[in-house]
Parts: C-alpha cells; sequence; structure tokens
C-alpha cells in the first residue's frame, strides 16, 4: 500500500459529528480499488455491475446517517 493521496478513496466519513451511538459502515459501497489489485481480472463494464459493487449502499448509508444523526 501507498502513503499518497488517492484520487478515488476507498472510504468517506459522513456526518463526524453525529449524536447518535450508532455507527454505520457500508462495506462494498463503492467502486474503490487498491492500485495494486488492478481490475481483479474483471473488464470495467463487469466492475461496474453490481458485482463490483452494492450499487446504492452509499446512498442508503448516508441517508441513515443523517435520519439517526449517526457517524
Amino acid at each position: 500500500m501507498t502513503d499518497a493521496p488517492q484520487s478515488n478513496p476507498a472510504f468517506e466519513i459522513v456526518n463526524p459529528a453525529g449524536k447518535s451511538d450508532i455507527l454505520l459502515i457500508a462495506d462494498h459501497a463503492s467502486l474503490a480499488l487498491p492500485p495494486e489489485y488492478g481490475s481483479l481480472g474483471l473488464a470495467p463494464d463487469v466492475l461496474r455491475r453490481h458485482i463490483g459493487w452494492d450499487i446504492g449502499a452509499a446512498d442508503v448509508t448516508r441517508r441513515m446517517a443523517e435520519l439517526l444523526d449517526a457517524p
């Protein structure tokens, strides 16, 4: 791995000051892959389908963070 900034980071911090005791995470919620893994041997169009990520998971988690005031 590298310490260099990523143009497509694999994580996002949403509502860090949230007051809820609930911590929300969304695994597999983006197309981000560490550069050393390349494309995992898959064609770009395949990675953009559900096999590559859980489409909508990030949006649902952001909305839940808002509704629950959760980080």
